[in-house]
């Protein structure tokens, strides 16, 4: 692409970057408990505030507030470069904001937030003439932006730089220690952030050491350790949800259900998200017995009254969770050639099994399940092959021959 349509294709990113920073006031129709600590943490409007504050706003933890402290600096940003637009810190901080911003899920970023941000990087550049290498956070920013890219050995330059420049920096060895474990390199990265362990004098890099070395130890299957270190960050930081969250993932991995639960269940106590509704969903799903996880082998003999009181909470917590919606309706089936065709029990399992098939319409064994229920609540005393067969093996063990279990759908 020649330089000036680049330079226009570029200008369009900004111009739609740009009017959605103007649209980010918060909403006023939204008013509640959570928005209004989220406001008083987000500090002045963006017409009374300095540099201090951008500094604060990037200090900002957790989904919520990162993703609206970065919208609130594109904002700032946006406004101060109209009066001066060669302000490199400006134009370094509005790029940083623009990484957050433009983060989807795990190592997923919009592609749209990193070129943008580059762009304005390649401006400070400009600016800073010869100096450019010699401009830390400059460096670091482009880093993490080469990084999320996936274009390793541009970020690698980039981070031998930062070493050159700060060997002793914390952000410089936390910085190889994301590059390594970006790359799946989990040792390499653990040995990193214990580096910048040794050099983290202030709460907040001592935070971001332990948040860090959690997640690290966890993808090495340490989740003893990685606890240790989620108890430091919640104790840091207890109003986080998504801390809470993730320890209930390692819990769960250990096989403590009842924490997993208990950490999921603060979490959405914090904040109501999606997937801690999930998790919890089918940490029900695996206190009923009937899931095929090695960790759920503890909860195979519960009674009849838990099974059926578990697999409610999990519908609860995601009402088209097809797992929890089957095994109900199973349940009920179960019940009802246990205790002489009472209808009540084939007309719970009726419902249960057409809000699974309604989930899941394309699913040949609910069809078939769903049919065979349904002839039975039109009047049959007996279910039919693959209903009344299936049933019969489930009581005798729930392990075996259970329906083939499709993935869930991770929306709510």
């Amino acid at each position: 692409m020649k330089n000036d349509e680049y330079e226009r294709a570029m200008s369009d990113i900004s111009s739609c970057v740009e009017k959605s920073a103007i649209n980010i006031d918060e909403d006023k129709k939204i008013k509640n408990a959570e928005s209004i600590e989220i406001e008083k943490k987000l500090g002045p409007s963006v017409y009374q505030m300095g540099q201090a504050d951008i500094d604060l706003l990037e200090k900002l933890t957790g989904p919520s507030l990162e993703s609206r402290a970065a919208r609130k600096i594109l904002k700032y940003t946006y406004l101060k470069l109209k009066q001066n637009p060669k302000d490199v810190d400006l134009l370094i901080a509005s790029a940083d904001a623009l990484i957050k911003f433009g983060y989807v899920r795990g190592h997923v970023y919009d592609s749209a937030y990193l070129d943008e941000g580059l762009f304005r990087l390649q401006q400070a550049e400009e600016i800073l003439g010869q100096e450019k290498n010699k401009n830390f956070k400059l460096i670091k920013s482009k880093m993490y932006i080469h990084m999320y890219q996936e274009k390793f050995q541009l970020a690698a330059a980039e981070l031998k730089l930062l070493l050159q420049i700060e060997p002793n920096s914390f952000n410089a060895r936390l910085a190889a220690s994301n590059l390594a474990n970006f790359q799946n390199a989990n040792h390499l990265s653990e040995q990193w952030l214990q580096a910048a362990g040794q050099v983290a004098t202030t709460d907040f890099d001592k935070y971001r050491f332990h948040k860090n070395l959690a997640y690290v130890l966890s993808d090495q299957k340490k989740y003893k350790e990685s606890l240790s270190h989620y108890e430091f960050v919640i104790q840091a930081d207890p109003k986080n949800a998504w801390h809470y969250h993730n320890a209930a993932t390692v819990y769960q991995l250990l096989g403590d259900v009842d924490k997993a639960i208990e950490m999921e269940i603060k979490a959405l106590d914090i904040s109501s998200f999606g997937m801690a509704k999930f998790n919890l969903s089918d940490l029900y799903c695996c206190k009923s017995g009937l899931s095929i996880e090695s960790y759920c082998n503890q909860y195979r003999q519960i009674t009849l009254v838990e099974r059926e009181k578990n697999l409610l909470e999990a519908i609860k917590w995601r009402p088209n969770n097809v797992n929890a919606l089957q095994s109900l309706a199973m349940h009920y089936l179960m019940q009802f050639h246990m205790k002489s065709n009472e209808r009540v029990w084939i007309e719970k399992a009726k419902t249960y099994i057409e809000q699974a098939t309604a989930a899941e319409p394309q699913n040949m064994q609910l069809a078939f399940l769903s049919q065979d229920i349904a002839n039975i609540y039109q009047g049959g005393r007996a279910a039919s092959s693959y209903g009344g067969q299936l049933v019969k093996r489930i009581i005798l063990d729930p392990r075996k021959d259970q329906p083939k279990r499709t993935p869930a759908s991770t929306k709510d």
